[in-house]
Protein backbone atom coordinates (compact mmCIF):
# COMPACT_ATOMS: atom_id res chain seq x y z
CA UNK A 1 0.00 0.00 0.00
CA UNK A 2 0.95 3.52 -1.04
CA UNK A 3 1.28 5.83 1.47
CA UNK A 4 -0.41 9.45 1.40
CA UNK A 5 3.05 11.32 0.50
CA UNK A 6 3.30 14.82 1.19
CA UNK A 7 4.88 17.10 -1.90
CA UNK A 8 5.79 20.03 0.95
CA UNK A 9 9.46 20.22 -0.75
CA UNK A 10 8.01 20.16 -4.33
CA UNK A 11 5.48 23.29 -3.25
CA UNK A 12 8.66 24.56 -1.70
CA UNK A 13 10.92 24.17 -4.52
CA UNK A 14 8.09 25.98 -6.67
CA UNK A 15 7.26 29.05 -4.15
CA UNK A 16 11.44 29.09 -4.44
CA UNK A 17 11.10 29.40 -8.43
CA UNK A 18 8.39 31.84 -8.56
CA UNK A 19 10.36 34.12 -5.88
CA UNK A 20 13.39 33.71 -7.57
CA UNK A 21 11.29 34.73 -11.10
CA UNK A 22 9.69 37.77 -9.24
CA UNK A 23 12.99 38.91 -8.45
CA UNK A 24 14.47 38.60 -11.70
CA UNK A 25 11.36 40.57 -13.42
CA UNK A 26 11.74 43.24 -10.92
CA UNK A 27 15.58 43.16 -11.33
CA UNK A 28 15.22 43.65 -15.13
CA UNK A 29 12.29 46.27 -14.71
CA UNK A 30 14.88 48.28 -13.01
CA UNK A 31 17.75 47.08 -15.74
CA UNK A 32 15.73 48.47 -18.23
CA UNK A 33 15.20 52.12 -16.49
CA UNK A 34 18.61 52.54 -15.66
CA UNK A 35 19.78 51.49 -18.97
CA UNK A 36 17.17 54.06 -20.82
CA UNK A 37 18.37 56.64 -18.27
CA UNK A 38 21.98 56.07 -19.20
CA UNK A 39 21.19 56.51 -22.81
CA UNK A 40 19.23 59.61 -22.24
CA UNK A 41 21.90 61.31 -20.30
CA UNK A 42 24.41 60.49 -23.02
CA UNK A 43 21.90 62.05 -25.21
CA UNK A 44 21.68 64.82 -23.34
CA UNK A 45 25.24 65.29 -22.53
CA UNK A 46 26.03 64.87 -26.86
CA UNK A 47 23.45 67.68 -27.59
CA UNK A 48 24.41 70.04 -25.19
CA UNK A 49 28.02 69.77 -26.42
CA UNK A 50 26.95 69.54 -29.92
CA UNK A 51 24.86 73.10 -28.86
CA UNK A 52 27.46 74.51 -27.67
CA UNK A 53 29.48 74.36 -30.48
CA UNK A 54 26.59 75.80 -32.68
CA UNK A 55 25.30 78.71 -30.10
CA UNK A 56 25.98 81.83 -32.45
CA UNK A 57 25.37 85.41 -31.11
CA UNK A 58 21.40 85.87 -32.77
CA UNK A 59 19.28 89.50 -32.11
CA UNK A 60 15.42 89.83 -32.30
CA UNK A 61 14.26 90.96 -35.73
CA UNK A 62 12.41 93.58 -35.48
CA UNK A 63 10.75 93.55 -32.22
CA UNK A 64 7.45 95.31 -30.95
CA UNK A 65 7.97 96.44 -27.47
CA UNK A 66 4.69 96.47 -25.54
CA UNK A 67 3.74 97.88 -22.35
CA UNK A 68 0.86 96.15 -20.60
CA UNK A 69 -1.33 97.04 -17.51
CA UNK A 70 -3.86 95.21 -15.64
CA UNK A 71 -5.88 97.48 -13.49
CA UNK A 72 -8.37 96.44 -10.89
CA UNK A 73 -10.94 99.24 -9.74
CA UNK A 74 -12.34 99.93 -6.12
CA UNK A 75 -16.22 98.21 -5.83
CA UNK A 76 -18.68 100.70 -7.17
CA UNK A 77 -15.90 103.23 -9.33
CA UNK A 78 -15.60 101.02 -12.72
CA UNK A 79 -18.38 103.15 -14.74
CA UNK A 80 -16.65 106.64 -13.60
CA UNK A 81 -13.06 105.40 -14.42
CA UNK A 82 -14.97 104.52 -17.64
CA UNK A 83 -16.08 108.28 -17.98
CA UNK A 84 -12.81 109.57 -17.44
CA UNK A 85 -10.86 107.71 -20.13
CA UNK A 86 -13.99 108.08 -22.82
CA UNK A 87 -14.11 111.82 -21.60
CA UNK A 88 -10.91 113.17 -20.77
CA UNK A 89 -8.01 110.79 -21.75
CA UNK A 90 -9.25 109.42 -24.97
CA UNK A 91 -9.64 113.15 -26.35
CA UNK A 92 -6.46 114.05 -24.62
CA UNK A 93 -4.70 111.12 -26.74
CA UNK A 94 -5.99 112.37 -30.05
CA UNK A 95 -5.47 116.21 -29.17
CA UNK A 96 -1.47 115.23 -28.31
CA UNK A 97 -1.71 113.12 -31.55
CA UNK A 98 -0.15 109.97 -29.41
CA UNK A 99 -2.22 106.62 -30.05
CA UNK A 100 -3.96 105.98 -26.89
CA UNK A 101 -3.62 101.75 -26.21
CA UNK A 102 -3.81 99.52 -29.07
CA UNK A 103 -5.90 97.00 -27.42
CA UNK A 104 -8.64 97.55 -24.25
CA UNK A 105 -9.83 94.85 -22.67
CA UNK A 106 -12.86 94.87 -20.28
CA UNK A 107 -11.97 91.48 -18.18
CA UNK A 108 -15.00 89.77 -16.85
CA UNK A 109 -13.08 86.79 -15.14
CA UNK A 110 -10.36 86.56 -12.94
CA UNK A 111 -9.01 88.99 -10.38
CA UNK A 112 -8.55 92.13 -12.70
CA UNK A 113 -11.16 94.61 -14.19
CA UNK A 114 -9.36 95.95 -17.51
CA UNK A 115 -6.35 95.53 -19.67
CA UNK A 116 -4.09 98.14 -21.26
CA UNK A 117 -1.66 97.23 -23.91
CA UNK A 118 0.32 100.19 -25.38
CA UNK A 119 3.13 100.08 -28.54
CA UNK A 120 6.13 101.27 -27.31
CA UNK A 121 6.98 102.96 -30.53
CA UNK A 122 10.48 103.89 -29.52
CA UNK A 123 11.24 100.35 -28.47
CA UNK A 124 12.66 99.40 -24.98
CA UNK A 125 14.42 102.74 -25.18
CA UNK A 126 11.18 104.81 -24.26
CA UNK A 127 12.10 103.29 -20.79
CA UNK A 128 14.52 105.90 -20.64
CA UNK A 129 12.47 108.36 -19.75
CA UNK A 130 11.54 109.85 -16.84
CA UNK A 131 8.71 112.44 -18.66
CA UNK A 132 8.85 111.76 -22.11
CA UNK A 133 8.08 114.44 -25.07
CA UNK A 134 5.01 112.52 -25.65
CA UNK A 135 4.04 112.48 -21.80
CA UNK A 136 4.59 116.40 -22.39
CA UNK A 137 2.09 116.81 -25.12
CA UNK A 138 -0.43 114.63 -23.42
CA UNK A 139 -0.70 116.55 -19.76
CA UNK A 140 -0.97 119.68 -22.04
CA UNK A 141 -3.68 118.28 -24.32
CA UNK A 142 -5.44 117.27 -20.52
CA UNK A 143 -4.86 120.62 -19.11
CA UNK A 144 -6.66 122.25 -22.24
CA UNK A 145 -9.67 119.54 -21.97
CA UNK A 146 -10.23 119.63 -18.43
CA UNK A 147 -10.08 123.79 -18.14
CA UNK A 148 -6.88 124.32 -16.43
CA UNK A 149 -3.75 122.82 -14.72
CA UNK A 150 -5.63 122.13 -11.71
CA UNK A 151 -8.82 120.90 -12.70
CA UNK A 152 -6.93 117.85 -14.44
CA UNK A 153 -4.64 117.71 -11.81
CA UNK A 154 -7.84 117.20 -9.71
CA UNK A 155 -9.46 114.48 -12.36
CA UNK A 156 -6.11 112.67 -12.05
CA UNK A 157 -6.03 112.40 -8.40
CA UNK A 158 -9.53 111.64 -9.48
CA UNK A 159 -8.89 108.80 -11.78
CA UNK A 160 -6.22 107.22 -9.10
CA UNK A 161 -8.86 107.12 -6.70
CA UNK A 162 -10.96 104.90 -8.24
CA UNK A 163 -7.78 101.92 -8.98
CA UNK A 164 -7.79 99.41 -5.72
CA UNK A 165 -4.87 98.30 -7.84
CA UNK A 166 -2.59 97.58 -10.73
CA UNK A 167 0.83 95.78 -12.19
CA UNK A 168 2.33 96.98 -15.36
CA UNK A 169 4.73 94.45 -18.01
CA UNK A 170 6.67 95.12 -20.40
CA UNK A 171 6.90 92.39 -23.08
CA UNK A 172 7.82 92.40 -27.22
CA UNK A 173 6.47 90.71 -30.26
CA UNK A 174 8.63 89.44 -32.76
CA UNK A 175 8.03 89.91 -36.29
Amino acid sequence: MIQNCTCLPLQQDLNLIQALNSLKFKIMEKLKVYLSLLAFCCLLSAGVAQAQQEMTAKKFENPEWKQVMLVKFEPESIERAKEIIRNYFIKADIKAGRQGPSVAVDLVTGEWDMMLVWDMKGGIEDLNWETSPDDVKWMTAMNDIAGGKDKARALLKEWSSTINRSTSYIGRTAK
